[in-house]
């Protein structure tokens, strides 16, 4: 996950069981974190 403010160079990784759970992560500069990729499940 990516800053969703351009000029913020933070990166996040999460790991979560369902995706809504993501939107409840934030940057620390108050924006919130963009999805950049989604692996495929593995069990």
């Amino acid at each position: 996950m990516t800053c969703s403010d351009p000029d913020c160079p933070d990166e996040l990784e999460a790991v979560v069981d369902d995706v809504s759970e993501l939107e409840a992560l934030a940057c620390a500069c108050g924006c919130t974190m963009a999805v950049v990729a989604w692996p495929d499940r593995t069990d």
